[in-house]
C-alpha cells in the first residue's frame, strides 16, 4: 500500500474517533448536578433533571398531554402544589407560579396577574407554544405516569444535539480542503459555545439550533428540500419567529434548484403556519390572538447586550466568535452563495431577538436567545486554517487560545449548569477555588 493510501486511511479513522469525543462529552454533563449555591461537593452524579426557568413548565406540558391527553395546565398545577413531580423532582409540592394566559375581551390576562379575575378560564394553557411538548409526546408516552418521563426529556434534547452535530459537520464538511478534519469546527461550534450548556436543558434553543443547521445542511448537501422545510416548520411550532430561517434559504435556492425545490420547502412552513392559526383559534378563541405578544425594545442595546453582556454576551462566553469573525472573509470569497445564506439568518434572527425587550432571555446563561444560530454563524471555524492569518504563528496561537478558552467557558456552564445562571463560569470557578 502507498503512502497516500496510508495518510487517506489514517484521515478516515481519525475524524471519526474525534468526533466520537465531542459527542461524548456533550452527553456527558446529563448524569451530573449542581447546585446553584453548593457549598459541599461541588458536582453530584444524578439522572438527568430540570433546573429552573421555563424548562419545569415545558415538563409539565409534557406530562399533560402524555397523562391527560390535553394541553389543559389547570389540574396539572393543581396536582403540582400538592406533590406531584409533573414538573419535575425538584418542584414536586412547591408553589410554582403559572405560565399560563387568557383573554378577557380583547385583554391579554397572565395567571400572576389575573389571578384574582372575576372571569377566570376553564381551561389554563401555557404562554408557551407546545410544539416541544409535542414533538417529544409519542416517544415518552409509555413512561407516562412514572418518574422517568423527566430524564428521559431531558436526554432527549442531548439526543437531537447529537443530531445537530452530525448535520453540522455535513454542513462544513464541503468548506473544507479533503485533508482537513471536520471535528475541530465542530469542538468550537458544539463545545466552544453556549450550546454545551443547553444540551442538558429542557429549552426549545438546542432543538432550534439543530433544526437551523439540519435545514440548511439538507438543501445544500442533499437537495433534501422537503425535510429542511419539515425541520424548519417543526422549528415553527417551538418559536413561529423561527420562519426567519427560511427566508435567506428560500433566496439562495432561488436560479440553483428551480421552483419546484422552494414548493417543497414551503409545503411544510405552510402547514405549521395554518397549524400556528388553528392552535391560536382554539385557544383563544382567533388565529391572531397569541398568548406572546411582541414587545419591541432598544435594539441597539440588545445588539450590544447580546454580543458583549458579561452575562447575558456571547463574546465572554465564547472567545472564539473573535477567529471565527476574522475567518468569515475568507468564507464569503470562497462559497458566497452559501456563506451570505448562512450569515443572512444568523443576522436576520440575531437582529429579531436584539429588538426583542427581552432580548436577555430572563434568568438562564448566557445568550439564550441567539443559541439556536450558533452553528450557522460558527460554520466560519471550518475555513480558519486555510485564511491567510492563520499562517501568522501569533495570530495562529491567538486564535487557538481563543477557542481552547471558549471550551474551559462552556465546559464549566454544562457541568454546573445550576451554578452558571446570572454569572460567568469564571465567577464559578472562583466559588470553586475559594470553597
Amino acid at each position: 500500500m502507498n503512502h497516500p493510501e496510508t495518510a487517506a486511511i489514517a484521515r478516515s479513522r481519525r475524524v471519526p474517533y474525534g468526533l466520537l469525543v465531542i459527542g461524548v462529552l456533550l452527553v456527558l454533563p446529563l448524569g451530573v448536578s449542581s447546585g446553584q449555591h453548593s457549598h459541599g461537593a461541588v458536582l453530584t452524579l444524578t439522572w438527568p433533571r430540570v433546573w429552573s426557568g421555563d424548562e419545569p413548565h415545558y415538563l409539565l406540558m409534557l406530562n399533560s398531554l402524555i397523562s391527560d391527553g390535553d394541553l389543559d395546565l389547570r389540574n396539572n398545577y393543581a396536582a403540582l402544589w400538592q406533590g406531584s413531580q409533573q414538573a419535575g423532582l425538584l418542584f414536586a409540592g412547591t408553589p410554582l407560579d403559572h405560565h399560563t394566559k387568557w383573554y378577557e375581551g380583547n385583554r391579554l390576562v397572565t395567571w400572576g396577574g389575573g389571578a384574582s379575575s372575576t372571569h377566570p378560564p376553564s381551561h389554563e394553557y401555557s404562554w408557551h407554544p407546545p410544539g416541544l411538548p409535542l414533538l417529544l409526546a409519542p416517544l415518552l408516552r409509555p413512561l407516562h405516569d412514572t418518574r422517568w418521563v423527566e430524564p428521559a426529556a431531558v436526554a432527549c434534547t442531548a439526543l437531537t444535539t447529537l443530531a445537530g452535530l452530525g448535520f453540522f459537520c455535513l454542513l462544513v464538511r464541503g468548506y473544507l480542503p479533503d485533508e482537513m478534519p471536520v471535528w475541530p469546527a465542530a469542538a468550537v461550534a458544539f463545545l466552544g459555545t453556549p450550546l454545551w450548556h443547553y444540551t442538558r436543558t429542557l429549552y426549545c434553543e438546542p432543538y432550534l439550533a439543530t433544526f437551523a443547521v439540519g435545514a440548511y445542511a439538507l438543501a445544500f448537501r442533499r437537495s433534501a428540500h422537503l425535510s429542511a422545510g419539515l425541520l424548519l416548520a417543526l422549528g415553527m411550532t417551538m418559536k413561529p419567529p423561527f420562519v426567519l430561517m427560511a427566508v435567506p434559504l428560500a433566496a439562495a435556492l432561488v436560479g440553483k434548484d428551480g421552483l419546484w425545490a422552494m414548493v417543497r420547502l414551503g409545503l411544510p412552513i405552510c402547514l405549521a403556519l395554518v397549524w400556528i392559526f388553528g392552535l391560536n383559534y382554539w385557544m383563544h378563541g382567533s388565529a391572531f390572538r397569541s398568548p406572546i405578544q411582541w414587545a419591541p425594545g432598544d435594539i441597539s442595546a440588545g445588539a450590544v447586550g447580546l454580543l458583549s453582556s458579561r452575562i447575558h454576551g456571547l463574546l465572554p462566553m465564547a472567545p472564539a466568535l473573535l477567529p471565527v469573525i476574522a475567518a468569515w472573509p475568507t468564507f464569503l470569497r470562497r462559497h458566497p452563495r452559501e456563506a451570505l445564506a448562512l450569515l443572512a439568518a444568523s443576522a436576520l434572527y440575531f437582529g429579531l431577538m436584539a429588538n426583542w425587550i427581552a432580548w436577555h432571555g430572563g434568568a438562564c446563561y448566557g445568550p439564550r436567545m441567539i443559541v439556536p444560530i450558533l452553528p450557522l454563524l460558527f460554520a466560519g471555524a471550518a475555513v480558519m486554517p486555510i485564511c491567510g492569518w492563520w499562517s501568522f504563528r501569533p495570530l495562529r496561537g491567538a486564535a487557538i487560545g481563543a477557542c481552547l478558552l471558549s471550551i474551559l467557558f462552556n465546559g464549566v456552564a454544562a457541568f454546573s449548569h445550576g451554578q452558571v445562571w446570572m454569572c460567568h463560569p469564571v465567577d464559578v470557578m472562583v466559588r470553586w477555588l475559594t470553597q
